[in-house]
């Protein structure tokens, strides 16, 4: 007897109820921590309220499951979750291990204990709601958010990253901070199921706007959001944010951009823009040949008056896309109003091969226009070019020099360029 009290005693000390029941479910033994969890006083009033039967304490919806389960621990150690009645009808979630074993006369006995699991199970149900969440509105908005582990690479992620990208993950996708020394980690881990803890002593929040590459060599802007958990000592620890898909919103911000940059018509610069763009390369003070070339249509009034505004707007286009055609990608091409356009050109390195595009774009520009537009007549316009070396001078000087050599054009007849330096 007194070894019984003894293991009695000894499995009153491990955490949860210890049972045995028959393979039929009558209640064998159990010991006090089993009828508490059932809402009873002893194992009298257990027996009672289940009718000496242990599946009549499971969930009915978990029994037949449970009893297949139960069948299969002849073999080997069996654990399992599932759902028990209390006699005030509440439903707990229990966690069992249990094993059959036979007794000295051939009967088989079902061995283990149960462990009150409801208040993780409540928690997990709320974390998986979470993350449900989390993966409801990363998908609605095409968005990504994370939770990167700097120290493992471990990374949490919600909403489909290669669907957005066409790409797998990196971990430089997560890190837009130049402080954080994460060149140790080999490569990055992806959990796309549950988050992990730890806690940081500081958190920097971090917003800027970055382009990513995509799987098809283009990049795609998202809005880098984050906020990155420091130690004591500011070593970062975690990254927790989200990219923001703003690849609509960019490209309506270009447009509108655009759209106040440019002139409507020809799709060059406008007279603000060209204005602005030019004084600025002028404050840069380069010590190398500028030219700044005003070009301007012969007699473009009677195209005008003769063929309409329809046609002098399609003369108007064609050579704003000769222009564009004929000067570097960084040169300054604009439309100053009417028929007059305007070239700046920086950095020149060689005022001769100037000289000469300017020419020939006053001989060849319009070879390839189509002048049934205008009844196969000719198309000609002046260009009037300011150059200096002087970097100290303003707009309104290299403008009243290239407007003063384009009346020279004009003088001489048009169709032709003029150069003048502005030292002179």
């Amino acid at each position: 007897m007194q070894n019984i009290q003894e293991v009695k005693d000894f499995l009153s000390m491990l955490p949860g109820g210890v049972f045995c029941v028959s393979v039929d479910g009558d209640l064998v033994y159990c010991n006090d921590a089993v009828w508490e969890l059932y809402g009873c006083t002893g194992l009298a009033e257990l027996r009672a309220f289940s009718e000496n039967n242990f599946w009549n304490l499971i969930h009915p919806d978990d029994r037949p499951a449970l009893k297949t389960l139960f069948r299969s621990a002849q073999q080997e150690e069996v654990r399992a979750e599932y759902r028990v009645i209390r006699k005030d009808q509440g439903i707990r979630w229990v966690f069992s291990v249990v094993r059959l074993a036979a007794c000295h006369d051939g009967s088989m006995l079902v061995y283990g204990f149960q462990l009150d699991v409801t208040a993780n199970k409540n928690r997990r149900g709320q974390e998986s709601q979470g993350d449900e969440r989390l993966r409801v509105l990363a998908e609605i908005n095409n968005d990504i958010i994370f939770d990167l582990d700097c120290q493992t690479g471990h990374t949490v992620l919600y909403g489909d990253f290669e669907k957005r990208f066409g790409r797998s993950p990196q971990l430089s996708d997560f890190q837009s901070d130049p402080y954080a020394p994460m060149s140790q980690v080999p490569e990055l881990v992806v959990d796309t199921q549950s988050g992990f803890s730890g806690k940081g002593n500081h958190v920097e929040k971090i917003q800027r706007d970055v382009q990513l590459p995509t799987g098809d060599g283009r990049t795609a802007w998202c809005r880098y959001q984050v906020g990155i958990l420091r130690d004591s000592e500011g070593k970062p620890l975690r990254h927790i944010g989200c990219l923001l898909d703003i690849q609509d919103i960019k490209a309506k911000e270009e447009a509108l951009r655009r759209r106040a940059q440019h002139d409507l018509l020809t799709d060059v610069y406008n007279r603000e823009t060209v204005q602005e763009m030019i004084a600025y390369c002028l404050r840069e003070r380069e010590i190398s040949p500028q030219v700044l070339m005003i070009i301007d249509l012969d007699d473009f009034k009677h195209i005008n008056d003769t063929y309409g505004h329809p046609a002098g707007d399609k003369v108007l286009c064609h050579l704003a896309k000769t222009l564009s055609k004929a000067f570097r990608i960084g040169d300054i091409i604009g439309r100053l109003g009417g028929d007059e356009f305007m070239v700046f050109l920086n950095r020149v390195k060689s005022l001769e091969k100037v000289y000469q595009r300017a020419t020939s774009l006053c001989t060849d520009a319009f070879n390839d226009f189509d002048k049934r537009i205008i009844n196969g007549e000719s198309v000609t316009f002046s260009i009037g070019a300011a150059c200096s070396m002087n970097t100290n001078c303003t707009f309104a000087e290299f403008y009243d020099c290239a407007d003063k050599a384009l009346y020279e054009a004009k003088r001489r007849g048009k169709g032709i360029a003029c150069f003048h330096d502005l030292q002179k």
